[in-house]
C-alpha cells in the first residue's frame, strides 16, 4: 500500500485545528477585554469613594439660592394676588351692599 501525500487529509486537520485556535482566541480577547473593564471600573469606584468630584458644595449652594429666592418670589406673587383679590371682592360687595341701600 502506498501514501498518497498530495492528498489535503492533514491540511484538513491543520485547517480545523486553526478555526479552534481563533475561536479559543476570540474568547480570550473577550476574557481578556471583560478584565480589563472590570477593572477600569473598580479603579472608577475606589477614586470615587477618595475623592468625589462631582460633589462641589459651592454649585449645590448656588442652585439653592436661586432655588430659595425664586420660591420666595412666587409666594410673594401668590401673597399679593390674594391680598388683590380680597380689595377686589370686598370693592364689589360693598358696591352691592349699596345698590341693595338703594
Amino acid at each position: 500500500m502506498t501514501i498518497d501525500n498530495t492528498k489535503p487529509i492533514s491540511n484538513t486537520v491543520f485547517s480545523s485545528t486553526k478555526i479552534k485556535e481563533k475561536t479559543s482566541s476570540a474568547d480570550e480577547f473577550q476574557a481578556n477585554l471583560n478584565e480589563v473593564k472590570n477593572k477600569e471600573n473598580k479603579e472608577k469606584i475606589s477614586s470615587n469613594q477618595l475623592n468625589n468630584k462631582d460633589l462641589d458644595l459651592g454649585a449645590i449652594r448656588e442652585d439653592f439660592r436661586s432655588y430659595a429666592w425664586q420660591k420666595m418670589r412666587e409666594d410673594q406673587y401668590k401673597k399679593n394676588e390674594e391680598t388683590l383679590l380680597n380689595k377686589l371682592f370686598a370693592t364689589i360687595d360693598a358696591g352691592n351692599a349699596a345698590n341693595k341701600k338703594i
